[in-house]
């Protein structure tokens, strides 16, 4: 009996074991997989959490990832996308044969609208430069806006010298720099419906009788791709042979999003483009280890602060005004976060339960994971008479009433003079006539 009874006891036990093991390691954040791409940069953006990072700051070439740029600035230009532009062979001056087009025609007229998916989905290099041409005049002036753009966003590693990112030695960026024109690019609610489009079809034109179908070069996004990723929000694809394969993506999951940026696949190092492979992958790791929690209860007491002119008791206690969320690492304990209050300097009665007062930053390793408005946990009556006592006090401390008050007390004093020294001068001549006498 006791012999069964230690058995039991040491399965129960074991059992507990196993099961505390098994949460341990559901919970604990894995590492990274391994991928091809030798310039990775992974940013969650509900929080701007870098997630992941490979030789992001190493200057490279980002082949067609360019033409990210391309699209915003014409984006900035563009007020009317259905706008018919006759495409010239001055578009053709600086490709190469065989680079990626959408088969333009000298004196073909077409749609911004249908020259912006072309190069979204087919990554035209023509339609690029008949962009430029149109928008600024010369391929030079557009390709100075696109170095503005880059930096006036924050990409000061980034260097262009075209408008389609064929090879250049001076054309250059890093797969940090490439993130922060990534973001802009998915941001733009214009640029994000041509690079999350997977399929497009123009019409016949003046110089073609057949309609184009173009299909979007990103495999992430296509359906009959063995690489579909059914998260893939949009992304843009890059190649050559010095800058390898790339892909610019973003992806997301419950309301939690990624966006990646893997560059560089040496193309001689590999027999087929592995950045599709290595983006699935790196999104499956991400969407694993990182999870929308509540950080954060609305009815949790966060501070207490001093109330001036209330008619009972002189504190007040602030709490959130409404429950956080963020992404954050599986294995994070919620209870580690740093709070960071801020509230306001004074706080003066009457306070009404619900006013916004401050804020408290949730933060954890130099990352912000959220901020939250303090407000007040019940109302706070004012003191009459301390509001009247505390109206005269202000008056008086302006510093114009000082001013005025100093010189009445100065014309005070300088009369009380007067009126003294005159009052001794009639006592002295009141004397003088009594003597007199």
């Amino acid at each position: 009996m006791r012999k069964r009874l230690l058995t039991t006891v040491i399965v129960m036990v074991l059992s507990v074991q196993l099961v505390l093991s098994c949460f341990a390691q559901e919970t604990e954040v894995q590492a990274p997989p391994e991928v091809t791409a030798q310039n990775v940069y992974m940013v969650n953006l509900n929080t701007g959490a870098v997630v992941y990072e490979k030789s992001a700051d190493e200057r490279i070439y980002p082949a067609s990832l360019t033409k990210l740029v391309t699209m915003l600035v014409a984006a900035d230009m563009i007020t009317d996308y259905s706008q018919v532009i006759t495409v010239s062979d001055e578009c053709y001056d600086d490709l190469v044969i065989g680079s990626s087009n959408m088969n333009l025609q000298d004196g073909e007229e077409m749609s911004l609208d249908d020259l912006m998916y072309g190069l979204a989905l087919s990554s035209a290099n023509e339609a690029s430069n008949a962009l430029a041409i149109y928008l600024c005049g010369s391929i030079e002036d557009f390709v100075a806006k696109m170095n503005e753009k880059a930096k006036s966003l924050g990409a000061n590693n980034t260097h262009f010298v075209n408008t389609h990112g064929l090879h250049d030695q001076e054309h250059y960026t890093t797969a940090k720099d490439m993130s922060i024109i990534a973001k802009a690019a998915f941001s733009n609610e214009t640029i994000l419906k041509y690079i999350s489009s997977s399929v497009h079809e123009i019409p016949p034109t003046n110089k073609t009788t057949e309609k184009r179908t173009l299909v979007t070069t990103n495999s992430l996004l296509r359906k009959n791709s063995e690489f579909y990723y059914k998260y893939c929000k949009g992304g843009k694809t890059g190649t050559t042979t010095p800058a390898g394969y790339n892909l610019v993506s973003l992806s997301e999951k419950d309301d939690t999003e990624f966006l990646l940026v893997a560059m560089h696949v040496p193309k001689d190092s590999v027999t087929t483009n592995t950045v599709f492979n290595d983006s699935k992958l790196l999104y499956n790791w991400a969407f694993e280890n990182y999870k929308n929690k509540k950080i954060l209860d609305s009815t949790e007491v966060i501070t207490e602060v001093e109330v001036e002119l209330s008619a009972k008791g002189d504190h007040l206690i602030l709490i959130p005004q409404t429950n956080a969320y963020s992404v954050v690492p599986v294995d994070i304990d919620v209870s580690s976060l740093e709070r960071t209050v801020h509230t306001q300097e004074k706080i003066y009665a009457p306070v009404t339960e619900g006013d916004v007062l401050g804020t408290v930053t949730l933060s954890k390793d130099g990352i912000d994971y959220a901020v939250v408005n303090l407000v007040a946990a019940s109302d706070v009556k004012r003191s009459t008479v301390l509001y009247y006592l505390h109206l005269i006090e202000q008056f008086f401390s302006n510093l114009w009433v000082r001013i005025a008050c100093i010189i009445i007390a100065i014309f005070i004093i300088i009369y009380i003079i007067i009126m003294i020294s005159q009052n001794r001068r009639r006592r002295r001549r009141k004397l003088r006539r009594r003597i007199r006498f």
